[in-house]
């Protein structure tokens, strides 16, 4: 994606456009309450981006494993929700190096990040 701010704006000023970017979610991840999802993402329309982003390294790192998206609420901290994206790895995988994958994963996307100001781990 060449131009990541502007298909955020895109996003946010045109809700066919969201929906049709929204509906494309589901040809790759499980959406565990699509629309908690829904909700979460109309208000942070960057998360596309993201996800868009992070879709080559997942299937570099954990080709054969499902992903899944749902929203975590603290019950402690009203205001801290967040969309979680799950992968499914079996317990071989998970002992194996998983974690570094994930954390490879992290880098990779930390730029984009930045550039469209998503911080929140």
């Amino acid at each position: 994606m060449k131009n990541e701010l502007q298909y955020i704006e895109n996003l946010k000023s045109n809700e066919s456009f969201f929906e049709e970017e929204f509906s494309r979610l589901e040809n790759y991840y499980v959406l565990d309450s699509k629309d908690e999802i829904h909700d979460f993402v109309r208000e942070n329309e960057g998360i596309l981006v993201l996800l868009d982003a992070v879709k080559p390294c997942l299937e570099k790192y954990f080709k054969n494993d499902e992903y899944k998206l749902y929203v975590s609420y603290d019950p402690e901290i009203v205001d801290n929700v967040k969309l979680v994206l799950l992968v499914n790895v079996s317990y071989e995988r998970f002992q194996n190096g998983a974690d570094d994958d994930l954390w490879q994963i992290t880098l990779k996307i930390l730029p984009l990040r930045r550039k469209i100001n998503i911080f929140r781990e």
